[in-house]
């Protein structure tokens, strides 16, 4: 890569390691996606059996109040989130400016606002440790690990059941499901703050039903 492709070039890489028992809440404001803009941004998140994450990251194509489009350039995103070194979370978007993923109903559909919100809980919280335990000693290892997917699948089962009544209670513009291990939420429209509080709303949802906490609106997100 040359010295002039370097200066156009920008990129982010985000990575962090939770230690057992640990809770992180990655939650940045939205980017903005400048008309020419060429960037690289790559989160990594490694989690242990008992640590627990919220993240999302919401994408804004183009300047609107300048009526800017994003037509000229590249847009690269990464999302990969491990659990004991296994990856269980790996979301990749890169496409070039006006590639059908814009326009494609399959994509975006012309629309120029891209949310996506991933919550994975804690295995010691989706499983009583003592009866975990037990199991353990008394079935053998390719049971018991049978026993752990069932019980994290209705674990999701019951939270994204709580977030759908949320969704269709307040008409949230956002689809929730889950991958049998993380949660995920997604907003494809063109209104940031409707997609930015939907997502505010569906984490304090999951903070009650996880983690027992009351709402927290951090002030930064105000301004």
């Amino acid at each position: 890569m040359g010295q002039n492709e370097i200066a156009a070039y920008a990129s982010q890489h985000v990575q962090a390691k939770l230690a057992a028992h640990t809770r992180l809440e990655w939650l940045p404001q939205e980017s903005i996606i400048y008309n020419e803009a060429n960037m690289h941004a790559v989160s990594r998140f490694d989690l242990t059996d008992s640590s627990s994450l919220l993240t999302w990251e919401i994408s804004v194509f183009g300047r609107q109040a300048y009526d800017e489009q994003f037509l000229q350039g590249y847009y690269h995103t990464g999302l990969n989130i491990y659990r004991d070194g296994k990856v269980i979370v790996a979301e990749r978007v890169a496409q070039a400016a006006q590639n059908r993923w814009f326009t494609s109903n399959l994509g975006l559909a012309n629309q120029h606002i891209y949310g996506s919100f991933w919550a994975v809980p804690s295995l010691s919280d989706v499983h009583d440790n003592l009866a975990l335990s037990a199991s353990q000693t008394t079935q053998s290892t390719e049971t018991a690990q049978a026993t752990i997917k069932q019980s994290l699948t209705r674990y999701l089962d019951n939270s994204v059941a709580a977030l759908r009544q949320v969704i269709a209670q307040a008409q949230l513009p956002v689809y929730c499901t889950h991958n049998c291990q993380a949660i995920n939420i997604r907003y494809i429209g063109s209104d940031v703050r409707s997609c930015f509080e939907a997502f505010y709303q569906l984490r304090e949802v999951l903070r009650d039903h996880w983690w027992q906490l009351e709402p927290c609106r951090p002030r930064i997100w105000d301004t």
